[in-house]
């Protein structure tokens, strides 16, 4: 089997494709790799309580904040490690171009040609060196029942599922890491969007009940939309355009030779001995 292993480095995220696990069963993996510093943000002069401003503008109202502890700190950077890469990891495949035949492969005398299974990894460094960013975090007071976040700064709260006016409930830390991601507001391609001028306007997150409820605007659905990092991914590591990476989010398994001839797409687990 010839193998390959090959990466990319983006500003926002590096990958690697590997074709090491490839068989006449198993895709070519594409691992997302995400480098995440979080920082405390703590009331001033080392005080047990203090404020902070949502969306951390001098003209956001100040909610109050308590100091981290060491116990609660750990806790919250596990749960968002855990939780953020289990939501964003495993749940694309990208079907590799009909006339693209660099990464075909051979298992027992037989050419196959992967898809590409997306996921991704998401770190925790103590080092803001060695980050694609540093997001500040809160902990809010207990009488706190709001503070305004964004991609760069979090709230302890961010992690529990609360309402953004879809059908459903989002964790918002999942649609931030989208954004890290490169993904944009599911109705940010909208003319009444992009009529605002603002693409935090509450139109920009859906026009329909299905961009509300998706992840990128204030649910928790997937849409095959939502692969295109790893779709820019594969551009860099391939030099094949974006759109070429057709995204499923259904398990497709390698194309045999015939299956390549006869353009057929297998979601069936075929009989290969």
């Amino acid at each position: 089997m010839t193998l390959l292993r090959d990466n990319w480095v983006g500003t926002l995220f590096d990958a690697e494709l590997n074709l090491d696990c490839c068989d006449r069963y198993n895709n070519a993996e594409l691992t997302i790799f995400l480098r995440v510093h979080l920082r405390q943000r703590n009331p001033a002069g080392g005080a047990a309580t203090g404020t902070a401003n949502d969306y951390g503008r001098a003209t956001g109202t100040p909610r109050r904040i308590v100091r981290w502890d060491d116990g609660a700190w750990q806790r919250w950077k596990t749960n968002y490690q855990r939780t953020g890469e289990r939501f964003w990891t495993g749940k694309f495949w990208l079907m590799t171009p009909q006339q693209y035949a660099d990464l075909d492969y051979d298992d027992r005398g037989l050419t196959y040609r992967p898809n590409i299974w997306c996921r991704m990894r998401l770190r925790v460094l103590d080092d803001p060196g060695n980050a694609h960013t540093t997001i500040d975090v809160v902990r809010l007071d207990p009488r706190e029942t709001f503070f305004g976040s964004h991609a760069r700064l979090y709230d302890s709260r961010d992690l529990a599922p609360t309402s953004k006016g879809a059908s459903m409930r989002q964790r918002a830390h999942v649609h931030e890491i989208g954004h890290l991601l490169g993904l944009g507001h599911s109705a940010q391609h909208r003319q009444a969007c992009q009529s605002t001028g603002d693409t935090n306007s509450p139109i920009c997150y859906g026009t329909n009940a299905n961009e509300t409820d998706e992840v990128m605007g204030g649910g928790m659905n997937l849409e095959q939309w939502n692969a295109e990092p790893w779709m820019k991914a594969m551009q860099g590591i391939t030099g094949q355009p974006q759109a070429a990476w057709a995204p499923m989010m259904r398990r497709h398994f390698p194309r045999s030779s015939e299956d390549v001839r006869q353009n057929r797409y297998p979601t069936m687990r075929p009989n290969r001995g």
